[in-house]
């Protein structure tokens, strides 16, 4: 669940906590990259494309994701999503349980979103007006990994 409410001294505090056990951690270069992640990740599902979500996912999220593709793909169903604006990234928790790092991420997104069956008719939403998404997005990393790459972990909406 994402901590929405977090007083902004607890997060400078697991931030800092996790920099103990990885003190390449910079915050400003987590966020870029997670940022680029959300653009990769939401365009790579709109795709049905596992091969580029399957490293960047946990099992916990790469199911689900998956699930909803092979959905889509047996109602013979296509997926339209672009980005119109998204907004400054907030870092909303950080912690480090163990050696694993966690760090949520809320993203405030306008997106187009649009579902069309085979013959090209909507099925679900509107290719005209982006509706505005907020979406917490909980990022980790094994901190003793040589792998810099975090994995998304879970997701939720507002």
């Amino acid at each position: 669940m994402p901590l929405t409410t977090t007083p902004i001294d607890s997060v400078v505090q697991g931030l800092d906590r996790i920099r103990s056990a990885d003190p390449g951690l910079d915050p400003e270069q987590f966020l870029a990259g997670a940022r680029a992640a959300f653009e990769i990740i939401v365009g790579a599902f709109a795709n049905g494309d596992k091969r580029t979500l399957r490293p960047l996912l946990s099992d916990e999220v790469y199911r689900p994701f998956v699930g909803t593709i092979d959905e889509r793909s047996a109602a013979r169903e296509t997926f339209e999503t672009r980005i119109v604006r998204l907004g400054p990234l907030d870092i909303t928790a950080a912690e480090l349980i163990g050696q694993t790092a966690r760090i949520v991420v809320r993203f405030v997104s306008e997106q187009i979103n649009v579902t069309r069956a085979t013959d090209g008719s909507i099925v679900d939403g509107d290719p005209e007006h982006p509706v505005e998404k907020t979406d917490f997005w909980t990022f980790t990393r094994d901190t003793r990994s040589t792998d810099p790459n975090w994995l998304l972990a879970a997701t939720s909406s507002a």
